[in-house]
């Protein structure tokens, strides 16, 4: 918690920037962490939902039909708001939706809410995190989520809302802590020649292998590597650093990567961002930091929502004062555009 990223929190319009705390843990971990950084006045004015913490979840992702086989019966798919749900109609068309949202009072919410909200969505346990926005419900609007690979559910004949699963809103938040990193540098608190490093999971995006290169290009000194799937495959490679580091202080570290890469994260690494597909996110430690016996440390090991969602804040302050104001889709496909991503429809296979 930095000055550039606490004074953009500081600097965000709450009143647009509801978080919903799925009836878990999440709003008295982030209400009792935004208090800690003085940041109370922010948390007051946000709209926060499903805050009381529930051993039914409040029937989220809970329904009376099987989508299976179509019968009338009770249905769980869990609180997962990212999970795809794809019907093919009798024309052969296939259309997809987020069927979590469709349960509990989502669609009632939702309604109400006006157009340009930004919804943070936590789960139960507080550690991962996705992102939807309120969009009107015109043809112009539908073809540009449409190209980038943005699925959307149809709230009503005015509005619609678009979900910005991990594979988008975390390109986000890496692009938003680069920008962070490198203001450090230029400010010369951090050394510009510390490779940035952003771990992610072979599930991931490629998109951001390509984001990397444009960044080299540009000078900066970034590598990305991949791993196997899950949380403990990152915290590996990180143990594997932090180890050599130790072992050989001021010499260049060399990482394999889950393809067989062998990739010179330098003498002192700093994680940019680690994060997988399924929504967990963290950042790494920006300055140096050791353990109480005197390890090096450059991240936690476990994904938090606490974290990703205080720098995804920074992010919507950000293009809330910005010339095109907060709208995800269109910082998007800047992005996209800018780096030439030619990868931004994601798809989903399910091993029988």
């Amino acid at each position: 918690a930095d000055k550039y990223v606490l004074g953009l929190v500081k600097s965000v319009d709450p009143t647009r920037l509801p978080i919903d705390c799925a009836h878990g843990s999440g709003y008295r971990t982030l209400t009792a962490f935004f208090k800690e950084l003085g940041l109370s006045d922010v948390t007051s004015k946000i709209d926060w939902i499903h805050t009381e913490e529930r051993p039914d979840f409040g029937n989220i992702g809970k329904c009376i039909e099987n989508p299976k086989s179509g019968k009338r019966e009770l249905f769980d798919y869990g609180a997962d708001v990212t999970q795809v749900n794809e019907k093919k109609l009798p024309s052969g068309k296939i259309i997809k939706d987020f069927p979590v949202l469709c349960t509990a009072d989502y669609p009632q919410r939702f309604a109400a809410m006006p157009i340009g909200d930004i919804i943070l969505h936590t789960d139960m346990d507080n550690d991962r995190l996705a992102a939807s926005q309120i969009l009107p419900n015109d043809a112009k609007t539908r073809s540009l989520l449409d190209s980038l690979g943005i699925v959307y559910n149809v709230i009503n004949s005015e509005k619609i809302v678009a979900v910005f699963i991990p594979n988008k809103f975390f390109h986000f938040l890496h692009q938003m802590n680069f920008e962070r990193l490198t203001a450090l540098m230029e400010e010369g608190k951090v050394d510009k020649n510390r490779k940035m490093v952003v771990l992610k999971t072979l599930a991931s995006t490629p998109s951001v292998d390509t984001w990397a290169k444009k960044r080299q290009e540009e000078g900066y000194e970034i590598e990305v590597i991949n791993t196997g799937v899950g949380f403990a495959k990152l915290a590996n490679v990180m143990y594997r650093a932090e180890g050599e580091k130790k072992k050989n202080p001021g010499k260049n570290i060399m990482i394999t990567d889950a393809s067989g890469k062998d990739i010179n994260i330098g003498p002192d690494p700093i994680i940019l961002a680690a994060w997988e597909e399924s929504g967990g996110i963290i950042t790494g430690i920006t300055y140096g930091f050791s353990d109480i016996l005197g390890n090096p440390f450059l991240a936690e090991r476990e994904k938090s929502a606490t974290e990703s969602i205080f720098l995804a804040i920074a992010l919507i302050s950000k293009l809330q004062h910005s010339k095109d104001g907060a709208d995800l889709t269109a910082y998007l496909k800047m992005l996209y555009d800018r780096d030439n991503i030619d990868t931004p429809i994601d798809i989903r296979f399910d091993n029988k």
